[in-house]
Formats: C-alpha cells, sequence, structure tokens
C-alpha cells in the first residue's frame, strides 16, 4: 500500500499513470529491473502504459455580428473579394454597391481550367467566343460569378462594384442550370440617380400610365362629352314617344353584362421547404414572383404543382438551401 500511495504522489506530469506506478516500485525494488522490461515488454499489457491524449479546448466561438445592408452597402471596395456587384434588396428596392463575399477569386491564368467544366453548357456560339472572353478576363469574379459573367447574355447583369453601376438593371430569364433567354426583367435601385430614394411598387404592379392633356385639350375633351350625353338623351327621348321597345327594328334592349372576375393579384405566402417566402405579382410581365421578407425577388414559382422554386441564379439557391439547413 505504501508503494501504491508513494506511485500516487509521485506521478510525473506526462506520464502515463503505470508507467508511473512501475518506476516507484522499481526505485524502492518491490521489482527488479528485468520484472520492469518485461512487463514493459509484455503486448498484452502496453495499453496500460499509453499516455492519454490531452482534451482539446476549443476556443468559445465569437458571434459575429451581422451588419445591415445599408452598412455593408456603404463599405469601401475590398480588392481581395469577387469584384461582382450582388443583388440585395428591401422592399423590391436594390442597394447598389454590395460586394459579393466570396474571397476564392480565380486568376485568370486558372480561368481557363475552371471554364473547361462548363463546356458541355455551352453552344457553339459561346464556345467560338471563349477563347475572346478569357483573353480579356482580368481574375476579378470567383467561381460563381465568373460562369454567369460569360452565360449571361450581356455578362453578369449587376456588373462590378468598382465600376458605375447600370442605371436599368436587366435580369435575363432562365438560369445558369436551364440556360438565359434574350428576354429582361428590369430590376429597380434604392437610390435614383439625384440620391432620393425610390418609392416601392404596389404588390398590385404598377398603376396605368394617364395621358398628358393640355388645359384646353381638357376643355374640347368635356365639350365632346356634354354634345355625346345630349344626343343620348334626345335618343331615349325619342324611342320612349314612340313606344318602341325595339321589337320590329331588328334591335335588341342591350343586356348588361356580367362583370368578369377579376384575378386576385394580392401578396401571398408561398413556403418551399419548410421555408416560407411570398408570391408577388409582376403586372410588367404578368406573372408572380419568390420574394422574400423583405421584397427581394430571388426567382419565380415552378409549374411543376410541387411548390419548387426556378431560381434567379445559384447564388440564391445556394442561400435557400443554407436557410433549410439553418432551420432543421
Amino acid at each position: 500500500m505504501a508503494a501504491l500511495a508513494a506511485a500516487k504522489n509521485n506521478l510525473v506530469k506526462g506520464m502515463a499513470p503505470m508507467e508511473g506506478l512501475l518506476k516507484d516500485l522499481l526505485d524502492k525494488d518491490y521489482i527488479n529491473q528485468e520484472i520492469y522490461d518485461r512487463i514493459k515488454a509484455d503486448e498484452d499489457l502496453e495499453h496500460h502504459f499509453k499516455k492519454k491524449k490531452a482534451k482539446k479546448t476549443s476556443a468559445k466561438k465569437t458571434v459575429k455580428t451581422s451588419t445591415s445592408k445599408e452598412e455593408r452597402n456603404d463599405e469601401e471596395f475590398d480588392s481581395c473579394r469577387c469584384s461582382a456587384r450582388k443583388w440585395e434588396a428591401e422592399g423590391g428596392l436594390g442597394y447598389d454597391s454590395i460586394q459579393c463575399s466570396s474571397c476564392k477569386k480565380i486568376p485568370a491564368e486558372e480561368a481557363e481550367k475552371v471554364m473547361e467544366e462548363f463546356k458541355g453548357k455551352m453552344d457553339e456560339e459561346q464556345l467560338a467566343r471563349l477563347p475572346d472572353y478569357l483573353e480579356k478576363y482580368d481574375g476579378c469574379f470567383c467561381k460563381n460569378h465568373l460562369k454567369q459573367d460569360f452565360f449571361m447574355p450581356n455578362g453578369w447583369w449587376l456588373g462590378k462594384v468598382n465600376e458605375p453601376r447600370p442605371e436599368k438593371p436587366m435580369l435575363p430569364k432562365g438560369s445558369f442550370k436551364d440556360g438565359y433567354q434574350e428576354e429582361y426583367k428590369e430590376h429597380r435601385w434604392m437610390y435614383a440617380e439625384d440620391g432620393n430614394k425610390n418609392e416601392r411598387l404596389s404588390n398590385r404592379g404598377r398603376k396605368p400610365k394617364e395621358l398628358a392633356i393640355e388645359d384646353d385639350e381638357v376643355e374640347q375633351v368635356e365639350a365632346v362629352d356634354e354634345v355625346e350625353q345630349v344626343e343620348a338623351v334626345d335618343e331615349v327621348e325619342d324611342v320612349e314617344e314612340d313606344g318602341d321597345d325595339g321589337a320590329g327594328t331588328g334591335l335588341k334592349p342591350k343586356e348588361n353584362p356580367e362583370p368578369e372576375e377579376e384575378e386576385d393579384h394580392e401578396e401571398k405566402p408561398y413556403i418551399v421547404e419548410g421555408i416560407q417566402y411570398s408570391l408577388m405579382w409582376d403586372e410588367d410581365d404578368k406573372e408572380w414572383c419568390v420574394t422574400t421578407d423583405d421584397g427581394g425577388m430571388i426567382g419565380w414559382p415552378e409549374d411543376d404543382g410541387e411548390g419548387n422554386i426556378r431560381f434567379i441564379d445559384d447564388e440564391e439557391e445556394e442561400a435557400h438551401r443554407k436557410r433549410v439547413e439553418e432551420k432543421e
């Protein structure tokens, strides 16, 4: 017992417990060197002499405070990140100076290798212009925006954040997966060229443009209306005097047409994989769009009856996947 107590009190730091015990037994002549060596050489006992691995103490994760879109829009250009301007919106209106967050830019010398991966999606025209595109590429984009810049009809639709914004951002319809079309959907910036904030359009779409009529034209229109009203009254009086209800004249009294039911274009919820979005009606293109809570458009509802989304681009699809993972 004395040997065990001594071993317990004299364990060498970092040494396996049984190793320390054997050392103390040997020092106090309870065992000799031959027995010590035989015990250490026994394969069935060697696991007693392995050092325990120290537990890794992980540093506390610092909670990253997410900056607002307004603050990100005011950030300075970062040359270490992808230069693509991102579409980040609130209330359907986009900020014009939010930079892609990816630091994995594709250098010019590696772009050809990266684009080789997408040759199967290229048509003859795209294959023909690929060499010229690669020659002009300066290594400014991440992989996602590199392919988007090449495949979109007029390049990445929002341009580079360190260059002037397109005043009418036109997103081509379609997707990288299904191909882009030469049809476009106009988006609107949060702030106009003069710095004033743009107004959000109604969910029911834009109001029809009113005809611009000069003051003298208004008087003429009102005069014409009065003449037409008088003529209409005279016709009614003639019919009453004749007592003719239209019989025998081949004319039938006009029937009041039933009012056509107006399609409901109010905003409505749209749930995909447990994530709630909204459906908003685009009066210009006569189609439904899928938007986030802040009104930013991410795509269109699929017509497959399963409640899926045809995303604007791979970035929006990836953002949706992250929302699903976070929910799980």
